[in-house]
């Protein structure tokens, strides 16, 4: 009876031993299978009603209407996701009657993009508003699992932090929202990420500003001066960091958007009918990213380098964004 009552722990243990392997397994094939683990591809989907508003990721504003007006459209966003945490940020006016702005970072794999997939929503709204709740509808505090169509799960991997809502000292009708969602992922850690940053442009004395302003100004003039000139080879290599970190980040192979800028920059200093823009010092100003981790000049909400037709209507325009490093200034995007 004892031998018997022996050799059935020992079937149960190897049993027991079988499904563990088999749950291992299909725990590691559903991290493997997972969309954040092959080929992320992130996107934000704007959907805008009547509504005022800026969106951020990582500190980057990527889209901004002060119209009021209605609109459906899709921003990528890999160029500034990365793994770990990401913040996107709201900025609306949620008075403004019948107005609604909702925002969904969506992911999809760039080898299989048919299926795209939600991972978080942010909604701003005057009828949330009404009762109190002007976030109703957004994603908060929760726990998504990826390798299970981003399910709810407590043991998933990724987290969705508390939704924040801050007042906009500058603007009374306004409100600030701010969603963290983490999350690893294939994505590298863009260098901009990291660098050393300035106050925010709003925020900057006079004096600091004039000072970046005129470290800033030569590097834009060397640049539209070159593309006049047609020595694109010489500038191709200021965009180094630009080109391999679009490259890694859309998952195009080497050289793909070195090759695209300089078809693009050839063919604008070869074109008889563009003629550049006056780039004076004075005619542009300084900008930067909400973390200052990005800086720019430009003229009037426009880039700083900007080709006009002489006859037709239009232009072609460059929008150049740099990074601190040191003492020195690095064309990040």
């Amino acid at each position: 009876m004892r031998k018997l009552y022996s050799w059935v722990l020992v079937l149960l243990v190897v049993f027991s031993c079988a499904k563990v392997s088999a749950l291992e397994k299909k725990l590691e094939e559903n991290k493997i299978v997972s969309v954040l683990n092959k080929r992320p591809f992130f996107t934000l989907r704007i959907e805008c009603e009547n509504a005022i508003f800026q969106v951020v990721v990582n500190g980057v504003n990527v889209m901004e209407s002060f119209d009021g007006s209605q609109f459906n459209t899709v921003v990528p966003v890999n160029q500034y996701m990365t793994s770990g945490e990401n913040r996107i940020e709201l900025y609306s006016d949620t008075t403004l009657e019948n107005s609604s702005i909702k925002i969904i970072l969506r992911v999809a794999s760039k080898d299989e993009s048919d299926k795209v997939w939600p991972v978080a929503t942010l909604v701003a709204s005057a009828k949330g508003n009404s009762i109190k709740q002007p976030a109703l509808g957004s994603s908060s505090d929760t726990i998504l699992n990826s390798a299970r169509d981003f399910f709810q799960d407590d043991k998933g991997d990724v987290h969705i932090g508390k939704l924040e809502i801050k007042s906009v000292p500058e603007d009374e009708k306004s409100l600030h929202f701010v969603q963290t969602i983490t999350m690893q992922s294939s994505l590298p850690r863009w260098k901009f990420l990291d660098s050393k940053a300035i106050k925010y442009v709003d925020d900057l004395p006079e004096d600091e500003y004039q000072k970046l302003h005129r470290q800033l100004y030569p590097k834009y003039r060397f640049i539209q001066e070159a593309i006049t000139s047609n020595r694109i080879n010489e500038i191709l290599p200021l965009f180094k960091e630009r080109n391999e970190e679009l490259d890694a980040a859309f998952y195009a192979d080497k050289g793909t958007f070195e090759n695209r800028l300089k078809a693009s920059l050839e063919n604008t200093a070869t074109d008889k009918d563009l003629e550049a823009l006056n780039l004076r010092e004075q005619s542009v100003g300084l900008n930067s990213s909400y973390t200052g981790k990005l800086v720019w000049l430009e003229r009037d909400d426009a880039p700083a380098i900007v080709f006009n037709y002489r006859v037709a209507r239009g232009s072609i325009s460059y929008e150049i964004q740099f990074r601190r490093e040191g003492d020195d200034w690095v064309i990040s995007r």
